[in-house]
């Protein structure tokens, strides 16, 4: 991944979360495998590990929300 910045006055972790769910829809990282690392996430971005689990977990109630919804229409 190369190096990523993300200007200072806006939420990293959401930033970084909405950078990687672009990255994930577009194919840069294959269905069904892992994402890279927290360390090398938190390398590419600039940032600590801690923000990179935060935008980590906002993708992931994301999910949830879509599946959850998903079911309710049904």
């Amino acid at each position: 991944m190369d190096k990523v910045v993300i200007p200072q006055e806006k939420k990293q972790y959401q930033e970084i979360g909405r950078d990687l769910r672009q990255k994930i829809q577009q194919g840069h990282f294959a269905i069904g495998t892992r994402l890279p690392p927290e360390r090398n996430i938190a390398e590419t971005y600039g940032v600590s590990r801690t923000i990179v689990r935060e935008a980590l977990l906002m993708l992931e109630l994301e999910v949830r929300w879509i599946f959850a919804r998903a079911r309710a229409s049904t």
